[in-house]
């Protein structure tokens, strides 16, 4: 009988071997990436959030859990994560430095949540839920669901929290093992009418503004100065309306004062699960299963390079290499 999870079933999907090197013989690497550990840590200040905690106490967690890897020499950051404009805004003496440009970025993620996902939301119904499902032969998957949530207009959704510096499509959450998977599993207990994602954009948007300081003029393009025809007179006209007159082809040439307020954007996307999703889905699991049980463990050489990289095993499928991997013992 096994045991599995959403993510042994999708790294099985990815390429059985892989599967092979990190469940079976416990092969993992030396080096953790950002973007895994910087979403289990703003997941817990999200998770407090809808559990009726204040902002306050949602960056507190978030802080705890993201501290433990201030001095982690094994987090490799991606070149997104250093935002240097973020940093001078928040008057950071630390430049290069790519965990405190994320930490930045999670507390602004969190003060998204409460701005603009918390008012969507008219009862939290689950907030990571454990689920399990066992099929006639005695497999079980497990996993936890981040929420199932009641919208003001009383649809009900089940919900996954992302952060991601990459845009999501519109039909992300049908397209999405997961959630359809948990929906699969909740749509009898619960009358789900559908599933999404609450992204949170890693880009942060800035909302920078350059007001010329002689004229007063917003000024959006990239000009370093005021580019606006320069001020000759104002005066109120019959109609009570200001009226500016400026003088053409005279440029004020005034310096910028540039000012910031920087926000993390959200992404609501969902989708209604059909049939088809759920039997795809399913299909996909017992392919899994199936082949982890006769201990099917063939290479997927078309997964050895991705959109992020190489796969950690590169090295040691193509060259028989340990290079940068390590074996950890099992969980007594």
């Amino acid at each position: 009988m096994n045991r599995l999870s959403h993510s042994s079933i999708s790294k099985y999907l990815e390429c059985n071997r892989k599967y092979r090197h990190h469940y079976v013989e416990r092969v993992r690497p030396k080096t953790i990436k950002s973007a895994l550990v910087f979403g289990g840590c703003v997941d817990e200040g999200l998770n407090a959030l809808h559990q009726g905690k204040t902002i306050e106490e949602a960056k507190e967690l978030f802080l705890k859990e993201w501290s433990k890897f201030e001095t982690d020499k094994s987090m490799i950051y991606s070149k997104s994560d250093l935002d240097k404009e973020l940093l001078k805004h928040f008057d950071i003496n630390y430049p290069d430095e790519s965990w405190w440009s994320m930490l930045y970025k999670g507390y602004l993620m969190l003060e998204a949540c409460q701005r603009e996902v918390l008012p969507l939301i008219k009862e939290h119904i689950a907030v990571q839920k454990n689920i399990t499902f066992k099929n006639d032969a005695g497999d079980e998957i497990v996993g936890i669901l981040d929420l199932i949530i009641k919208s003001k207009d009383d649809k009900i959704y089940l919900m996954d929290n992302k952060t991601s510096s990459v845009k999501y499509t519109d039909q992300s959450p049908k397209e999405s093992q997961q959630l359809v998977l948990y929906y699969y599993i909740e749509k009898d207990s619960i009358p789900i009418d559908e599933c999404g994602f609450f992204v949170y954009n890693k880009k942060i948007n800035m909302q920078r503004v350059k007001k010329c300081k002689k004229c007063g003029t917003i000024n959006e393009s990239s000009h370093k100065t005021c580019n606006a025809q320069e001020l000759v007179s104002q005066f109120v006209n019959d109609k009570n309306e200001l009226v500016t007159i400026r003088e053409r082809g005279s440029r004020c040439n005034g310096e910028f004062e540039v000012t910031y307020n920087p926000i993390a954007e959200v992404d609501v996307i969902t989708n209604v699960i059909t049939p088809e999703d759920e039997e795809r889905v399913i299909n996909d699991i017992d392919r899994a299963n199936e082949g982890i049980t006769n201990k099917e463990f063939e290479p997927n050489f078309e997964a050895c390079e991705g959109k992020f990289g190489k796969c950690e095993y590169y090295k040691l499928c193509h060259e028989s290499s340990v290079e940068g991997l390590k074996i950890e013992k099992k969980e007594s």
